[in-house]
């Protein structure tokens, strides 16, 4: 070996260690206030919740993934979109990863608390869920249907007519931010998520999921 192979090899095992060294991982687990922000549908939030794992790789960066319980109430739905849904009231689980998220420098409140600005970007998708739909006829006869798989197209039949439910997008993507308040091993994280992706739904032009989260973490290493 080389003086200039070894050096390098020597380099590098260093960095592996220091990586090592400052890789921290936990468990999380929190509620969802969830929203759904639309052009031409009424909407209010409905309160779920996520749990998940994440990796500190070092003070600036690191990874996560969850499971997010999401969902939301939507009414009002014009006619451009759909000809006979009044309400649809869907729940939705996502596997959500956080590729990337990266700290800013801590706020060192005391000795052993402090806060620290969080962002990142994250990608979901939708695997599962169901909704509870009120529908009304062309003679004005209002019925209810209960739709097993929002993420798949669904036909069925009211009288004497056929109707379709159109499926959501089952992929999702977003940004977040937030404040990781740590205490010790604990943290509680508060983050704002926004949806980038338009168009989830075939029922509006613009349909983006908006969230507030509330999580406590506990650090294993």
């Amino acid at each position: 070996m080389t003086k200039r192979k070894l050096i390098l090899f020597t380099i590098n095992i260093c960095v592996a260690i220091a990586i090592h060294a400052q890789t921290r991982y936990g468990i999380e687990a929190g509620g969802v206030w969830d929203d759904i922000l639309a052009s031409n549908v009424e909407t209010m939030p409905k309160f779920t919740y996520r749990v998940g794992a994440f990796v500190n790789y070092n003070k600036f960066w690191g990874s996560s993934i969850y499971y997010v319980k999401k969902g939301a109430k939507m009414s009002e739905f014009i006619p451009q979109y759909t000809d006979y849904i009044q309400k649809l009231d869907a729940s939705f689980n996502y596997i959500e990863v956080v590729p990337l998220f990266f700290k800013f420098k801590p706020l060192i409140v005391s000795r052993n608390f402090e806060m620290i600005p969080v962002f990142g970007i994250y990608g979901a998708y939708g695997f599962s869920g169901k909704a509870s739909l009120v529908g009304m006829t062309e003679d004005n006869y209002i019925f209810h249907k209960e739709i097993k798989q929002v993420f798949k197209d669904e036909q069925f039949t009211e009288g004497n007519k056929t109707y379709n439910f159109k499926s959501f997008q089952p992929f999702d993507a977003g940004g977040r931010a937030g404040i990781d308040f740590i205490y010790n091993k604990f943290i509680f994280r508060v983050n704002c998520s926004l949806g980038f992706v338009n168009n989830i739904s075939s029922y509006d032009k613009r349909i983006k999921h908006n969230s507030l989260d509330l999580s406590l973490c506990y650090l294993l290493k």
